[in-house]
């Protein structure tokens, strides 16, 4: 069949031309859309989320305020248990004090060379120091554990790093003599 007889024929059903030719054209746009409509679908269910976050976001921003105050109120805490790394007369102090109150004697306290903690490349710098110590205390074992149970759970933060613990060498002495290297947490 050639051209010329293919068009009378078209010609001769005129509405049956226009209803495929408007099949066909309605096939095309609806193949051409169907990507439109899967990328409105994925937008929509994105604008979803971010809308539910909002939501969510505004639901609990209520409790900000009361939030900030708890926040500041526990770094204030913090900051009061930091110690002051050129304050050397303060920090003995509080050395001085849990001897007086464990009934151990110190024989030997020196503070060494405040550090920061290390850091990755492009962190932040660290808002806290680490302020060592080195500490002999001499007395009964009690007292020495009781020394030690005043510095974990006292004024400041101290980290423990090394000690040495070695009995009294004179017979019928129950003491003993402890040699602790610690850090204590300090302001930077």
């Amino acid at each position: 069949m050639n051209a010329q007889a293919l068009l009378s024929k078209l010609k001769s059903f005129p509405l049956a031309t226009a209803a495929i030719l408007l099949i066909v054209a309605g096939g095309a746009v609806i193949g051409l859309r169907w990507n439109v409509i899967s990328e409105l679908k994925e937008e929509n269910t994105r604008l979803e989320r971010q809308t539910s976050q909002i939501q969510a976001n505004v639901r609990h921003g209520s409790t900000l305020p009361k939030t900030l105050e708890s926040l500041s109120g526990w770094t204030a805490d913090l900051d009061a248990r930091l110690v002051n790394a050129s304050d050397l007369a303060g920090n003995l102090r509080y050395f001085y004090r849990l001897e007086q109150e464990s009934g151990v004697r110190i024989s030997d306290v020196r503070q060494t060379q405040a550090t920061a903690p290390t850091r990755a490349r492009g962190q932040p710098a660290p808002l806290y120091q680490n302020v060592g110590y080195t500490v002999t205390v001499t007395g009964d074992y009690a007292s020495v554990i009781r020394f030690l149970d005043m510095l974990e759970n006292g004024e400041h933060f101290a980290r423990l790093t090394t000690y040495t613990l070695q009995p009294s060498r004179t017979p019928g002495q129950s003491a003993v003599t402890m040699n602790l290297n610690l850090e204590l947490l300090g302001q930077s």
